[in-house]
């Protein structure tokens, strides 16, 4: 018997796609937030109080921020959880029940809906169009291993990873003031006078030490694909070019990802079974 083997030509796609920018720590699709009002631990058992009915379920995975180390981060939702109450299990000590403050995340339902393997919900508010680009993004991730060697062997025993470099470089032709306060890492766009037509404003870059982190994000044309970079800082030259005739003027980006305290440095997120292969 002889197979045949034959290539899938199905999912060839041309990287085509849209950037958005908010803010590091804005909700991201599909994803909700409830403020914490009360805590307690018993039994290595934790239960926070939110300030309305959440919504989630048994099994679901959560972000909790109440500042406490031993609760922070991602949590399970186990059995008892109540419109109001969530329950996960800790190694804390008991805690007698008191007020605190923060929020809960859900996580492991956010990314968004899908009806037809597209991606039919709108982007937050707080997420901005960055706009059109002169060719597209670039995303690397990029390991540095080392390896183990002995003398009884020739070749490495194992390769460790040592650290890891991501990157999200893209030449942004939207020539606006909000898209250069974005390479600034910051700044401020103050209105000097006036409105409208007569409108006058003024953009100053960060201060020293004042640079803001921002998340990054792409969803496909075809609307199949989402990729979000919880955390970046423009590194690059920010280059800025203003050339003539049909080489039009744009703001170049390199952004270095960062390992945000708890969630990942990215998630990708795909409609349908197409994606997936």
């Amino acid at each position: 018997m002889t197979t045949t083997l034959v290539a899938p030509k199905s999912r060839v796609v041309t990287g085509a796609g849209f950037l958005l920018a908010a803010d590091a720590g804005t909700l991201i699709p599909g994803q909700t937030e409830f403020t914490v009002t009360t805590r307690v631990v018993a039994s290595l058992e934790a239960t926070l109080t939110t300030s309305a009915a959440h919504g989630f379920a048994v099994g679901d995975v959560i972000v909790v921020s109440i500042g406490d180390s031993l609760l922070d981060g991602f949590q399970t939702t186990i059995t008892g959880t109540a419109t109001t109450s969530v329950k996960f299990a800790t190694t804390s000590p008991d805690v007698t029940s008191g007020s605190v403050t923060g929020t809960v995340r859900s996580w492991s339902k956010a990314g968004g809906t899908a009806a037809g393997s597209v991606f039919t919900d709108d982007w937050p508010s707080n997420f901005r169009l960055i706009g059109v680009t002169k060719e597209g993004h670039e995303w690397s991730y990029s390991p540095s291993v080392g390896a183990i060697e002995v003398a009884e062997e020739l070749l490495p025993i194992r390769y460790v990873t040592e650290s890891i470099e991501s990157k999200v470089s893209f030449e942004v032709v939207q020539f606006t003031a909000q898209n250069l306060k974005l390479g600034l890492n910051g700044g401020d766009v103050v209105t000097i006078g006036g409105t409208g037509a007569t409108l006058v404003s003024r953009l100053t870059p960060p201060a020293i030490g004042g640079e803001q982190r921002k998340m990054l994000a792409w969803q496909s044309e075809d609307k199949t694909e989402r990729r979000i970079y919880f955390q970046a800082l423009q590194s690059g030259d920010n280059a800025v070019n203003h050339k003539k005739g049909t080489d039009v003027a744009s703001i170049g980006m390199e952004f270095s990802l960062e390992k945000p305290a708890v969630l990942p440095v990215f998630a990708s997120y795909y409609a349908g079974t197409g994606p997936l292969a």
